[in-house]
């Protein structure tokens, strides 16, 4: 049976010592980088930097490892971090509603938002709006839009459709969605990874288990409500947690499909906010 360790991929400054759960050498193509800070282009490609594990310590009975944020050091094309950067204008960096943690949230449409619902209210309330807002990357100003209202969370599918104030459509555009499920295909992510800012990685593998993509695309905390897309850049997604087994074939991370998202709003969502985002 698989295990869940949901909080794992939130409230990252409260933890000092965890792992990058989904590693798998045999299926990641491209480790979690920064993509606005501690970058070098030079010609046609792009010198990064991640966060990676060091020294193993023991966390309640279980192994874990520590996480370094600068000691990863690689190089990607420039075209393929181009084509990271362009899919970061819709992705945002979040704070809870209690202002307690951090995560990512993806544009999808109007000044309407998709997060995990375990990022707007860690205790999974429908809470009226107080702290929760999103920040814009360095590219879009980095300028940050409050809460306006949560307009539907569910919990087994853990996502919140949440409206912000001002015009969020100015700043950016929705991503291009793919609703059909695709198994066995390449993925990427963005995430707030380590509430660190904006970091991107890549893996080949997808699974469908139930109303859950597992994939093994390496996150960590602050990547909760982040964009999962296929290599075509299209949204497929949103990461929500992973297994409590540490590396190797059987460690995974899990994301919602937009699919089972889009069949809830539909079941009680105002017709005239569908109308408006991109689902």
């Amino acid at each position: 049976m698989i295990k869940l360790i949901i909080s794992s991929l939130l409230f990252a400054p409260l933890l000092l010592t965890a792992t990058e759960k989904s590693l798998n050498e045999e299926t990641v193509i491209t480790h979690l980088h920064y993509l606005y800070k501690s970058v070098k282009i030079k010609g046609d490609t792009v010198h990064v930097k991640g966060p990676m594990l060091s020294k193993r310590v023991p966390v309640n009975e279980e192994s874990s490892e520590r996480f370094s944020f600068k000691k990863r050091k690689f190089t990607i094309s420039l075209d393929e971090f181009n084509f990271e950067k362009a899919l970061a204008q819709n992705t945002f960096t979040a704070i809870s509603n209690d202002g307690t943690g951090r995560g990512t949230a993806v544009y999808i449409g109007g000044n309407f938002i998709l997060t995990n619902f375990h990022v707007y209210n860690r205790e999974y309330e429908m809470t009226a709006c107080k702290t929760f807002k999103v920040k814009l990357n360095p590219d879009l100003g980095s300028k940050s839009f409050a809460c306006k209202k949560a307009i539907k969370c569910n919990k087994e599918l853990d996502y919140c459709l949440v409206e912000m104030k001002g015009d969020l459509a100015k700043y950016t555009h929705a991503p291009n969605l793919k609703l059909e499920i695709e198994e066995n295909q390449i993925v990427r992510l963005l995430g707030n990874v380590g509430s660190k800012g904006l970091q991107a990685s890549k893996a080949r593998g997808l699974v469908l288990k139930g109303k859950r993509y597992l994939h093994q695309a390496p996150l960590f905390k602050g990547a909760s409500g982040g964009p999962l897309f296929n290599d075509s850049g299209e949204l497929i997604g949103i990461n929500f947690a992973e297994t409590k087994i540490l590396r190797g074939s059987k460690a995974y991370n899990f994301a919602t499909p937009l699919k089972f998202i889009k069949e809830d709003l539909e079941q009680d969502t105002d017709p005239s906010i569908m109308g408006q985002i991109a689902l």
